[in-house]
């Protein structure tokens, strides 16, 4: 049950060098077009749901290592297209030319239709308590939104008869859908508020109780809403019910994310920039990313590239991974592996790439030989990623990424500590009696790296406090090795 990790010099927090990095096929599902399937995936408790061109909608468990069909909706000339889910429900979109949404909260017979549409899905996006569509219907050519609770019982149309519409956003702030659109002709915009939890449709001023002009573009954040009004930018505060004018770029919104204390904006054209949360006060941190620039958001960081590299910005400083990348790629997501960040970068327009970010050396190691397609999803599940890539004659097939002790690592196994309970949940022990060396002290880190507390060594540790999840617990001794150990506290 007690399994040690990895040993590593004092600079660094776990080290490649004590693990091989291992990438194996566990599965290939030899059915349909390659150019169709696995288009995508989402994780919902443990597994991955993923679409298909002829057998709908998938479940792969990797426990079992196996998949089966979730719901073969057996429609002429038709397919599940997408597929999506938040904490309580996965809703999946089916049919040729009238689309419809479908709903399944994971259990077998749960599976429905729960809204028929005359024209196509445009958007959607999964919020806290359910889904907001965009459907633009075949009749009219207008744009209409509707949102969908995760019981899949209640369907409300929350904007009508949009035109003209070229790009839409779809966010929210406690409860409240935020759809923002931008008008093609003269570039106006216009925001439509919806309370997810009442079911009301909010004007501007009930939402932005000091708004002084009409709204023109809003993004959601967990406590906060950045809109603007006329020329002007804003932030406006939940906590304070105010808006504060902030400086930041004209140009489109086009990703956003935030961290314990910031809040981020990417812009058309490659400009990304931070306000901070106590004081509003904003900041450019890059402005060479691509011309669409997207980011992602880990622990207390975002990573993006910029300048060819991989940059990782924790609010106040930045740290760059010398890396090759074309200037229009972009991160799509991060995951933590074995202590180190891995990035997966579209390299536009065809391929994929995953990095590994070297903390010690800054540079970002390409994995060498992966080939992945622009189609390929990323999951941290079991220890693992998992990804998959599709091809004509192999269909679609799973991948996972893992890293199992090196042969070479003798120091690992003789030195015989141990940590117990496994999973913990008050009260950690550390025996190190097989071990003749002395350990000074102790780190806790969570699964992103990010030092919990450190403190003296002792062999009995209160872990009560924490949260339930996986940790490291790393021992610092005298001759300046490390030993990391997981444990799960329950």
């Amino acid at each position: 049950m007690i399994k040690i990790v990895t040993a590593f010099i004092f600079s660094t927090l776990l080290s490649l060098a004590a693990f091989s990095q291992t990438i194996e096929c566990v599965d290939e599902l030899v059915v349909g077009s390659g150019s169709s399937i696995g288009r995508n995936s989402t994780l919902f408790n443990n597994e991955i749901y993923f679409v298909n061109a002829q057998f709908d909608l998938f479940r792969y468990n990797d426990n079992e290592n196996s998949y089966d069909v979730v719901d073969d909706l057996e429609l002429s000339f038709s397919n599940v297209f997408e597929v999506m889910s938040n904490e309580e429900a996965i809703f999946y979109f089916a049919g040729s030319f009238l689309q419809d949404v479908y709903f399944t909260d994971g259990n077998s017979g749960s599976e429905r239709r729960v809204v028929a549409f005359d024209g196509e899905i445009e958007q959607a996006s999964t919020l806290d308590l359910g889904l907001v569509v965009i459907e633009s219907n075949f009749s009219d050519g207008l744009k209409n939104g509707y949102f969908i609770d995760n019981l899949g019982s209640d369907t409300t149309r929350i904007m009508s008869g949009v035109d003209n519409t070229q790009d839409f956003s779809i966010s929210e702030s406690r409860n409240i859908a935020i759809i923002s659109r931008v008008d093609e002709e003269d570039f106006d915009g216009g925001v439509f508020f919806y309370d997810t939890s009442t079911g009301v449709a909010l004007s501007d001023d009930e939402v932005i109780a000091d708004a002084t002009g009409a709204i023109t573009e809003a993004r959601g954040f967990t406590d906060h809403i950045f809109y603007r009004s006329g020329s002007s930018s804003f932030i406006y505060s939940h906590d304070t019910g105010s808006s504060q004018r902030v400086s930041v770029s004209n140009d489109d919104v086009k990703d956003t994310g935030e961290t314990s204390d910031y809040l981020f904006l990417a812009f058309t054209f490659g400009s990304l920039e931070r306000i901070e949360k106590a004081t509003l006060s904003s900041r450019e941190i890059a402005k060479d990313m691509s011309i669409f620039p997207e980011f992602s958001v880990l622990g207390d960081s975002i990573y993006y590239v910029n300048g060819g590299n991989i940059e990782l910005h924790n609010g106040t400083r930045s740290s760059v991974f010398s890396a090759d990348i074309g200037g229009n790629d972009n991160l799509l997501q991060v995951e933590f592996l074995n202590g180190q960040v891995h990035a997966l970068v579209q390299s536009r327009p065809f391929s994929n790439d995953i990095y590994v970010l070297n903390e010690v050396d800054a540079v970002a190691e390409i994995i060498p030989d992966l080939s992945l397609p622009s189609s390929v999803d990323f999951h941290l599940v079991n220890e693992s990623i998992i990804f998959t890539s599709t091809s004509p004659d192999k269909g679609l097939e799973f991948f996972r990424l893992f890293y199992e002790p090196s042969a070479n690592n003798e120091l690992i196994s003789k030195r015989g500590i141990s940590i117990f309970p496994n999973p913990v949940s008050d009260r950690l022990s550390i025996d190190i009696m097989n071990y003749s060396g002395t350990v000074r002290s102790y780190v806790i880190s969570n699964i992103y790296g990010q030092s919990i507390w450190q403190d003296a060594f002792q062999s009995t540790i209160d872990v009560s406090g924490l949260y339930a999840g996986t940790y490291f617990i790393s021992l610092l001794f005298d001759d300046q090795e490390v030993v990391t150990l997981k444990y799960s506290k329950q």
